[in-house]
């Protein structure tokens, strides 16, 4: 049996003899798979992020995998402002990668991402004592959080802006 045979025909309707990868204008057929909101993940610049915002999605996910990708280049902290801002209120900002503590959930959302993910420190923590190891991290990250809230006097989330950190000089305020 070929390879073409146990694919649906209207499975995103490509072979692999004519397959040129995937296109922002395929953004379109993804939406239409389905009912959920379109998220892209690994946003890494103003000009991506803006051709998502073009093209339909729903939202982007700032990251570059935990700093596992693309070493010698700007973080995905240093790059969520530039990014946020060129978006605006079209999509939502959503920030991955080196979230370890609250103050780096507080950053992130200070910067412009409406909510951050948490990847390793999930692994780390269920390495150490499974699920109860996974409620416990959470639980650390929230209270790490909330005291970072309150350090900064505020007692809501809405109340973060970017006047609420201080942003190293040496990072760009604009990013391609």
């Amino acid at each position: 049996m070929r390879r073409t045979d146990i694919i649906p025909p209207d499975f995103a309707d490509w072979s692999e003899e004519n397959y040129t990868g995937l296109t922002w204008a395929r953004l379109d057929w993804l939406k239409s798979l389905t009912d959920l909101p379109l998220v892209i993940k690994r946003i890494r610049t103003v000009k991506d992020a803006t051709l998502c915002a073009e093209y339909g999605a729903d939202g982007i996910i700032v990251s570059n995998h935990g700093g596992r990708q693309i070493d010698r280049t700007l973080s995905s902290i240093e790059t969520l402002q530039p990014i946020a801002h060129a978006v605006g209120d079209n999509i939502e900002v959503y920030f991955d990668s080196g979230i370890r503590r609250g103050s780096d959930a507080f950053m992130a959302l200070a910067l412009g991402a409406r909510a951050v993910f948490v990847g390793r420190p999930i692994f780390w923590a269920m390495a150490y004592d499974g699920h109860n190891g996974v409620k416990l991290m959470l639980d650390i990250l929230k209270a790490e959080f909330d005291r970072c809230l309150a350090y900064c006097g505020y007692r809501t989330v809405s109340e973060i802006s970017g006047t609420s950190i201080n942003i190293p000089s040496h990072w760009p305020s604009q990013i391609p």
